[in-house]
């Protein structure tokens, strides 16, 4: 059986916009063999013609070609490959005409604009190649004609190069921006897609949760009342009364919620406050969960779709999650409401929605597209997260460095740590730490606690496996980000963190430096978190010693803050990699410890 790809509807868009594009684009190529001849003609001698003519001539059969092929049998498997190739034979041809020319500045001056036909494209790696091709191509004509190298001086040659050379950045920069804006075209063409089919099935669905709800609890319920009324009857039993007023309790009792959730009369009589918690409380019931509402924000005109998301949240956390805990909080402030539901419960990725989207699951999604019309700002999870290990063993993967991001029910925690050693030692003591900062991290209020569980991990390794306390320590950080706009730090003997907020870069200094885990016989130990503002935007920069004390071969350091400075506007993923390059580079591709970083961003 032959496999199959399924094609998507956003490849669908790039791929028909590609296609649409590149016949324009050979449309123009016609247009600009017109241009090539006209300054042929103008700007050259009658000797060198000939020749000039036949690559005009392959200049219109490339059009030609290219028309050909973009209507009839437009590529779909090599389609970059393709689109290389015609850019390249482009570039190709207007640098023979300019050389073949003897100098022709008309011919130099296409050769200078041509970057500008690229910005069709909505690939960045055709674009990119045919940009350095063109780059190149002008630097030999320039070079090459001995009339412009006597004419003008270095600084002109300069000048004219760094003009081209932004061309060509302003137009791989279009071609970015255009494949960003087609990506979300692609995105709201499959919500749409699966919002009419949700619409067209919306009516059926409820009816059929309807049924469900009625046979299943309540008519089930009826009917064993019938029985025990038929007992009753014949017998005279008064447990069989007893039984049928539990049943027809519970009758009243689903057919009120499944009234409820079709339509919550609290919402107009009550408010939106009384309604989110009436919700709240019946999920708590229904989930055997603990919860809790807090309202602080008047009713506005978003009160309807507030209530839909918080309810479509909440019975996400009770069907899925497998939580224990539920909290919703509503606050607000003139010009911004902010719904917050939590949980304590396994979480899900993000990333999933929009396979769920595919699969027809499109509760969430639906809400999001809603939220986003209304001028909101959905979002999921308190963080952004990139990470980056190195190990310095030669084709190890795991060493002495560690990391680990949690979602708990009193925030994002985080932690970075540096065991002494390495080898299989390290490996085991890692392990441990891991372990207990992961079991600590859901069960503790306090980072201080949390701290305080990893220093008595520590021990408790070290003492099953027989070692001596100042041998087996670990350096640590240990981060907690709360919901409104805060963080607090524990600094066990860790390098410190970095922030950037705004572009700028600060060391987050401890006021009170702790010992490494693992040594708290040696001094205090107590772990006091410092606490600073931690808004949406903001970035923390977390890395082990294999980073800060990166030496190059003249033993200086690896200068972080100072090449954080040049990325703060990039995304985190991308910071991560630039850092990565660069570190390598900085010890000319060989570390001497291992290194791990963890980069997070408040959302």
């Amino acid at each position: 059986m032959a496999a199959t790809t399924a094609v998507t509807a956003k490849d669908a868009v790039f791929y028909q916009y590609g296609v649409r594009v590149q016949r324009l684009r050979n449309w123009f190529r016609l247009i600009f063999a017109v241009l090539l001849a006209l300054a042929v003609t103008a700007d050259t001698s009658v000797r060198d013609r000939p020749d000039l003519f036949a690559l005009v001539a392959a200049e219109v059969l490339l059009g030609t070609a290219g028309l050909v092929l973009w209507y009839r049998r437009p590529p779909r498997a090599h389609f970059v490959l393709v689109v290389d190739v015609w850019g390249v034979l482009d570039v190709l041809i207007v640098l023979l005409l300019q050389q073949l020319s003897h100098g022709s500045y008309l011919l130099l001056l296409f050769l200078f604009f041509l970057p500008v036909f690229s910005a069709f494209n909505l690939r960045r790696e055709p674009t990119a190649v045919t940009l350095v091709c063109n780059a190149a191509a002008l630097l030999v004509a320039i070079l090459s004609d001995p009339l412009l190298r006597t004419r003008m001086s270095g600084l002109d040659l300069v000048v004219v190069f760094t003009a081209h050379l932004l061309l060509c950045s302003v137009v791989l920069a279009i071609t970015t921006t255009k494949r960003s804006l087609t990506r979300r075209i692609a995105d709201l063409l499959d919500a749409r897609s699966a919002l009419l089919t949700d619409v067209m099935t919306a009516e059926e669905r409820e009816r059929r949760t309807l049924a469900e709800v009625l046979h299943d609890e309540t008519l089930q319920t009826l009917l064993a009342a019938r029985h025990d009324l038929e007992e009753y009857t014949d017998s005279g039993d008064r447990s069989a009364l007893d039984r049928l007023d539990t049943a027809l309790t519970s009758v009243a009792r689903s057919l009120r919620r499944a009234t409820y959730e079709l339509h919550p009369a609290v919402l107009e009589t009550a408010g939106l406050a009384s309604a989110l918690e009436s919700l709240t409380r019946v999920a708590a019931e229904r989930g055997k969960l603990s919860a809790q509402c807090t309202v602080s924000c008047p009713s506005t005109v978003h009160d309807r779709l507030l209530y839909s998301v918080a309810r479509e949240l909440i019975a996400n956390v009770v069907r899925h999650a497998q939580a224990s805990r539920l909290q919703v909080e509503l606050t607000g402030r003139p010009g911004r409401l902010l719904l917050t539901v939590t949980d304590d419960g396994k979480g899900f990725d993000p990333a999933v929605l929009r396979s769920g989207l595919a699969g027809g699951h499109i509760g969430v999604a639906s809400h999001r597209v809603r939220v986003e019309a209304a001028g909101g700002d959905p979002r999921l999870g308190l963080v952004n997260l990139a990470a980056l290990y190195i190990a310095a063993q030669e084709d190890a993967q795991i060493g002495g460095d560690v990391y680990e991001c949690l979602d708990t029910p009193f925030g994002a925690r985080l932690l970075i740590g540096d065991v002494r050693g390495k080898g299989l030692a390290a490996v085991e003591a890692s392990a441990a730490l891991l372990t207990s900062f992961r079991e600590a991290a859901h069960t503790e209020e306090t980072i201080s606690a949390v701290a305080s569980r990893l220093e008595a991990g520590v021990q408790r390794y070290v003492a099953n496996c027989g070692i001596d306390y100042p041998e087996c320590f670990a350096t640590a950080l240990i981060v907690e980000i709360l919901p409104h706009g805060t963080a607090r730090i524990v600094h066990c003997g860790h390098p410190a963190a970095l922030m950037i907020s705004d572009g700028h870069i600060r060391v987050i200094e401890p006021t009170s430096a702790g010992l490494p885990l693992g040594l708290s016989e040696f001094g205090d130990d107590r772990f006091v978190p410092d606490e600073f503002g931690f808004a949406r935007g903001d970035r923390l920069l977390l890395c082990t010693d294999g980073v800060s004390e990166c030496r190059d071969r003249e033993g200086l350091f690896y200068p972080l803050p100072e090449r954080l400075s040049g990325w703060t506007e990039q995304p985190i993923t991308a910071v991560i990699d630039a850092l990565h390059v660069d570190l390598l580079r900085h010890c000319g591709g060989r570390l001497q410890d291992d290194a791990a970083v963890l980069a997070v961003e408040r959302v």
